[in-house]
């Protein structure tokens, strides 16, 4: 058997080990054995604490079959460390007792205990108090006020035609009367308001280029109660986040997701497909990202995210410096290069032109060799910009996902974000 076959033969045996060894589930540094779940834990500070990757968590999550609904932690809970028969980690749940939305075991001695042995089970039966997937205080300002639509789709929602009692005001505040004008649903007294904010686009190919534009952004405005339907319908103004202008929208597609289910009704896992997106817009008009700020990403469900979903960041081009070395050589390269102008060739003309500009070049490197001549240039020292390549800056995790955008929440982060910045599958 010759070496090179006897080589192949050995990568190809190990091949299946390297893929397995590539697929490990990694435990976090200093991991506990167990963790008793507190009020103010969110899953991802959880997941943290055991994993490396925290993402990872529905493939080491042990579903407890004597539980409704496992996927629920709750303050109090214990989160325990276990291994299987293969050495891969597990975590498994054990509730802390009953509480609010929670069915004991049977007590022994009770009647139901005489009649028939059964084993301790506890049931879930609200999800109220459960830990939040990630931290609802700081989302909470953003889930109603963030809102992507199609164009045009607001065209058809009511809107505001005056204010006032009579009219006469242009702008609207809390307690202000509002007439709309448009079919306003019955069985419904409360409204979210909405102004159409601005266009988001593709990221652009080249600088200086726009991209696609793939949707718009509405900014909320505030909340109506209506007082009396009819054309136009009469509400007033009972909250606002800014003042109501002329031609506000009434939003008719309901208040948008509920609070419980956006933020507890998913567990941080990669996305389903591998991807590349971009961050294409910043909620708040902030320029440097930081942590817990929200962004808009230019993939969505189509591309196989959704809530839950974990994303790596990575610059999409990297810092620029200036390389002085290769600057200075290219400086004297140029300053030893005579100049040439372009006419009739050897003309006399042209060869005295060339003469004078050329003397007047030497003096002026004379100059620049003095020590006031060194002491003049050097505020204006030559450049060559170099381009560093793109790298890893954090993890941000979708919480709300459209056909080709989502919202997402920056949750880990070694170096600000910009506008335009990828987005990958996580690493």
């Amino acid at each position: 058997m010759n070496l090179k076959f006897q080589v192949f033969l050995a990568l190809l045996l190990a091949f299946p080990a390297m893929v397995v060894s590539a697929d490990v589930i990694r435990l976090a540094p200093g991991h506990p054995d167990e963790y008793i779940v507190r009020k103010g834990d969110t899953l991802w500070d959880i997941s943290g604490r055991f994993l490396e990757k925290p993402w990872r968590w529905p493939e080491v999550w042990n579903i407890n079959p004597q539980i409704e609904n496992p996927h629920l932690i709750f303050p109090g809970d214990t989160v325990r460390l276990v291994y299987d028969e293969d050495g891969a980690p597990r975590l498994e749940l054990e509730r802390g007792g009953a509480g609010a939305g929670e069915v004991a075991a049977t007590p022994r001695g009770s009647p139901a205990d005489r009649d028939v042995k059964l084993s301790p089970r506890i049931r879930i039966s609200s999800n109220a108090g459960a830990i939040e997937t990630l931290p609802l205080k700081v989302l909470r300002p953003f889930l109603k006020e963030l809102l992507i639509v199609e164009k045009d789709e607001m065209e058809s929602w009511p809107y505001v035609v005056a204010m006032g009692e009579r009219g006469e005001r242009r702008l609207g505040i809390e307690s202000d009367k509002v007439y709309l004008r448009g079919d306003v649903p019955e069985g419904q007294r409360r409204f979210v308001v909405y102004r159409e904010s601005h266009e988001i686009r593709h990221a652009p190919a080249r600088k200086g280029e726009q991209g696609e534009v793939l949707g718009y952004r509405a900014d909320l405005v505030g909340t109506l109660e209506i007082l009396k339907r009819g054309d136009p319908t009469v509400a007033v103004i009972i909250h606002s986040t800014r003042e109501m202008q002329l031609g506000d929208r009434l939003r008719v597609t309901g208040y948008g997701y509920s609070e419980g289910e956006q933020l507890m009704g998913f567990v941080p896992h990669a996305p389903e497909r591998d991807i590349d997106g971009y961050i294409v817009d910043v909620v708040g008009g902030v320029r440097n990202i930081g942590q817990f700020h929200v962004v808009v990403l230019d993939v969505g469900r189509e591309a196989g995210v959704d809530p839950g979903s974990v994303v790596s960041i990575y610059q999409a081009f990297g810092g620029q410096v200036n390389d002085p070395i290769e600057a200075e050589r290219k400086a004297e390269e140029r300053r030893k290069q005579p100049l040439y102008f372009e006419g009739e060739e050897n003309s006399p003309a042209t060869n005295l032109v060339s003469q004078v500009a050329n003397d007047a070049r030497r003096l002026k490197q004379r100059f620049d060799d003095t020590r006031l001549g060194r002491f003049l240039e050097a505020g204006v020292p030559p450049r060559v910009e170099v381009q560093l390549p793109s790298g890893y800056i954090g993890k941000a995790m979708v919480f709300r996902s459209y056909p080709n955008l989502s919202y997402a929440l920056i949750v880990e982060m070694d170096y600000p974000p910009v506008l335009y910045d990828k987005v990958g599958n996580p690493r």
